[in-house]
């Protein structure tokens, strides 16, 4: 890895320590929109229509998404490299929950095996993101699915072309006491296709949930099958 990218990879890291409180706060209390009126409901949708027995929860946070995939019976297990985000997981409840390292999972300490692999709004490093994504396969049954919902290229950067690299990052609409935001690497849709099927995800499904409050796209949805 470049300088320039470990120097990212750990701001960015280091930005979610560091605002793990308010961001606890901003997800319990339903202070950002675009989750309320699209991205929240657009990823439970994705995962329900595979009917996945198990999950694995990737950046899970402070467990929403594993807490809510529990209650509904599946057998989740979310994992975040952010302590305190676990702790408050944890203390919860539903679900289970480790504290791992992105490059941990890519050095192969996790072993599980599921029947879907999401990434909610978690993938925002550069080659970090690379090794994780071609990690998946082995931890996915037969006619397993990888889910990644992120940033949508369109709406969330202002440069043209959408040429992948580095960008500032910021906290707005997640509400008070923000601090220090995270850079985070741009990946064009044709960009994530192309990651997704290098690492064997041949059957790549791509959709753009909207904001209703805009009009424009809330995110990327990507679901990629192995077979």
């Amino acid at each position: 890895m470049s300088k320039p990218d470990y120097d990212n990879e750990k701001a960015i890291l280091d930005a979610w320590e560091a605002n793990a409180k308010p961001w606890i706060s901003a997800v319990r209390s339903s202070a950002i929109g675009t989750r309320v009126r699209a991205t929240d409901d657009a990823i439970l949708g994705a995962i329900r229509a595979l009917s996945p027995a198990s999950v694995l929860d990737v950046g899970c946070g402070e467990g929403w998404l594993t807490r809510t995939l529990a209650n509904e019976g599946m057998r989740v297990l979310g994992v975040d490299a952010v302590g305190s985000l676990v702790d408050a997981a944890r203390t919860a409840g539903g679900g289970e929950y480790l504290c791992l390292t992105y490059d941990e999972i890519s050095d192969g300490k996790l072993e599980i095996e599921v029947d879907a692999v999401v990434c909610n709004f978690s993938l925002f490093g550069g080659e970090s993101v690379e090794r994780l994504i071609a990690t998946f396969p082995s931890l996915l049954r037969p006619a397993g699915a990888l889910i990644i919902q992120t940033v949508h290229p369109e709406t969330a950067d202002g440069v043209l072309p959408h040429e992948a690299g580095w960008r500032e990052g910021s906290w707005s609409g997640c509400g008070p006491g923000f601090s220090d935001p995270a850079p985070w690497f741009l990946r064009s849709k044709d960009d994530w296709i192309d990651v997704l099927t290098s690492q064997g995800f041949t059957r790549v499904e791509v959709t753009a949930p909207i904001d209703p409050a805009s009009g424009a796209p809330a995110s990327l949805l990507l679901t990629g099958r192995i077979r």
